[in-house]
């Protein structure tokens, strides 16, 4: 018989413990097959133990883990916006003349003063609207290079912090034309949706100077810098401080609320908010950024074919297979996830499954790749045993050979 209150072992008979002093019915302290003991005439007089003071640091309360998580995904955020607004800042001072405001100042002419500000505000917009691709790309790749020092400063794993793992090539390609499809059915569905012109007027002149200039600029911008920035400064850093104390649904509609007020009008804002969903659900899936880095990226870079004019029965078809495109790979590569061969990719151990057999093959060949014993054979016993657990011969979940 144990103590109900601190759990030490007790004597048969004992009316108290000997250690917390807790008070011990004869019911509660009977031996199997015993009899019970005759109640004891002194126990209404026990005075009770006094509970035990906790030990450690008190756990902090939901709701502050909470306020403290979004605050350091807003911070992240300040740093990003921050990064944009000091390089557009340096290229603007550097750039304009000031002397004639300056002696409009000095000589206390206002209307001058006014003229002459108004003139160097709309010079400002000009060379900020001609060069705005180049200012991106260097807004973003220093904002990168920040965020990676400020990281390894702290001693900390930058790849580890923002969730950048590897997964297999074969997936990279079905997310790259999933992001492909993604925009021609998404921006298929703009067209078609009863939206004010002013709307559509207002979308096209924000990113009208992104099509400008030199192509090859412009793709490495904002086909590649640009969406890698993003993923992580609003999937990576989001998704890893908010998940773990708002659930995995408080951290997708908030990642991606945030991603969709990044893009300004209200156009881009909605359909920001629900790309952010699909990209912020494949990150739930796979545990690293890298499949949305990359449909990301052909997704921006598509826009510069899939902006041309399209009629009649050219947008029917393309809307068709853009549409089946994405619910054919969203199956494949999302809902099955994962086979075998992800699971060979998985060098960095992110993914977990709920099948016994499936996880004692992830946890052996794991094993095998930690002892330096991965050959060809223990692949092969590897992947039979994985389709077995499966219910399958021959392809893996999503119907590919390996």
């Amino acid at each position: 018989m144990k103590c109900p209150t601190c759990g030490r072992e007790l004597s048969e008979g004992d009316r108290f413990c000997p250690y917390c002093a807790r008070p011990v019915t004869p019911q509660e302290n009977r031996q199997p097959g015993g009899t019970p003991s005759e109640k004891d005439p002194y126990s209404g007089y026990a005075v009770p133990p006094t509970p035990p003071a906790p030990t450690g640091n008190p756990r902090p309360r939901r709701g502050a883990m909470i306020a403290k998580a979004i605050l350091a995904v807003l911070l992240y955020l300040a740093l990003f916006f921050g990064v944009q607004s000091c390089v557009i800042g340096t290229y603007i001072g550097t750039n304009l003349d000031a002397a004639g405001l300056a002696l409009a100042v000095e000589n206390g002419d206002q209307a001058s003063f006014e003229s002459i500000y108004g003139q160097m505000m709309q010079s400002a917009l000009d060379l900020v609207y001609q060069h705005q691709t180049l200012l991106l790309l260097i807004a973003n790749l220093t904002a990168i290079l920040i965020l990676c020092l400020q990281f390894r400063l702290r001693r900390k794993r930058p790849a580890e912090e923002f969730a950048f793992h590897p997964v297999s090539p074969l997936r990279l390609i079905q997310f790259a034309v999933f992001g492909v499809a993604l925009n021609a059915a998404v921006s298929i569905l703009l067209g078609l949706l009863p939206l004010p012109e002013e709307l559509y007027a207002v979308q096209e002149n924000q990113y009208a100077a992104l099509y400008e200039g030199s192509m090859l600029l412009n793709l490495f911008s904002v086909g590649v810098v640009g969406p890698a920035a993003e993923e992580l400064f609003f999937r990576g850093i989001p998704m890893t401080r908010l998940e773990p104390v708002m659930g995995s649904a408080g951290a997708v509609i908030l990642s991606s609320f945030l991603f969709g007020l990044a893009h300004g009008t209200p156009i881009a804002i909605g359909y920001a908010f629900l790309v952010g969903l699909v990209l912020a659900l494949i990150y739930r899936k796979y545990r690293t950024i890298l499949p949305g880095i990359v449909c990301h990226c052909f997704f921006n870079m598509s826009s510069y074919w899939i902006r041309e004019s399209w009629e009649g029965a050219a947008v029917v078809i393309l809307g068709a297979v853009s549409v089946l495109t994405v619910v054919s790979t969203w199956y494949t590569a999302v809902i099955r996830y994962p086979s075998f061969t992800d699971v060979v990719w998985d060098t960095a151990g992110r993914i977990r499954t709920d099948d016994p057999a499936k996880s004692a093959v992830i946890s052996e060949l794991r094993a095998a790749r930690a002892d330096g014993q991965l050959d060809m054979d223990t692949l092969e016993r590897l992947s039979g045993e994985w389709d077995r657990a499966s219910g399958k011969n021959g392809p893996d979940d999503d119907g590919e050979d390996r």
